[in-house]
């Protein structure tokens, strides 16, 4: 225990005087930081590129499912039942 103690009440010392340094870049004025507190933050749960991310993988799924859609239209998705032949599937 006293070999512990010589080492944790030194560095808890030294983290006690040290005390809490701000993160602020130079050149934030306290307006800038108060008009916007989350700058790196979009909604409550994901960051810019978290929300861009989700949505091209939105477009990327909307964009294939058209085409499967396309081909229903125009009746490409599967064989013909009017052909005279077998049909493999």
């Amino acid at each position: 225990m006293k070999r512990v103690a010589k080492f944790v009440f030194p560095l808890a010392g030294i983290a006690v005087l040290a005390g809490c340094r701000t993160t602020a870049k130079t050149g934030e004025s306290l307006s800038d930081i108060q008009w916007n507190p989350t700058p790196g933050i979009s909604d409550p749960a994901l960051r810019f590129d978290d929300s861009n991310s989700r949505v091209a993988v939105s477009v990327n799924d909307n964009m294939r499912k058209a085409t499967d859609d396309w081909g229903r239209f125009w009746l490409v998705d599967r064989p013909s039942r009017l052909s005279p032949y077998p049909v493999t599937r």
